[in-house]
């Protein structure tokens, strides 16, 4: 962490950390009246502030692991079918 790209192109030691090297924290509150988001500031050794008021946008989508179709029952499989040609 720490390390910026150069001139939009990121340097080669941020490319070759390992994944598990590579995290971002963050923590997501809701008191009921929305969501924040902090993330840990090392040199203060606090969580900031990073995103307000943080909102989902209401459009029709789904998803799914369409990798693991084979392992689906039919009926299942059939549903997903039907969702991703036939809409609405």
């Amino acid at each position: 962490m720490g390390q910026k790209p150069i001139n939009g192109r990121a340097c080669k030691n941020l490319i070759r950390l390992a994944g598990n090297s590579n995290v971002q924290l963050q923590l997501a509150v809701s008191t009921g009246s929305g969501v924040d988001s902090f993330t840990p500031d090392p040199s203060l050794g606090n969580f900031i502030l990073t995103r307000i008021n943080i909102r989902i946008p209401k459009i029709k989508m789904n998803s799914v692991n369409e990798g693991t179709t084979r392992n689906w029952d039919e009926p299942i499989a059939k549903y997903v079918e039907k969702c991703k040609f036939h809409p609405g």
